[in-house]
């Protein structure tokens, strides 16, 4: 898979855990995990109630796992 096509993939817009507000603006953050695999990390934070999403997303179910596996490495550092 291309970046391109990964990238096209991810999603834009998505609800608020909180207060179920649309959210738009997902800032997306790709990395390659292996050659033609991808992970993301999207971060978006709602303005209504100030509550942040971290999302993962990854190519194929292994760039799925490391996707996750940073996104609580990233989290865990916030509460630190």
């Amino acid at each position: 898979m291309k970046e391109k096509d990964f990238r096209d993939d991810l999603p834009l817009i998505t609800a608020c855990e909180h207060c179920g507000a649309v959210l738009t603006g997902i800032a997306w953050n790709v990395g390659q995990y292996a050659p033609g695999q991808w992970f993301g990390i999207g971060i978006v934070k709602c303005e209504p109630c100030s509550w942040v999403r971290v999302a993962a997303a990854g190519s194929t179910e292994i760039a799925h796992a490391y996707a996750r596996s940073v996104r609580l490495k990233f989290i865990g550092s916030l509460n630190s």
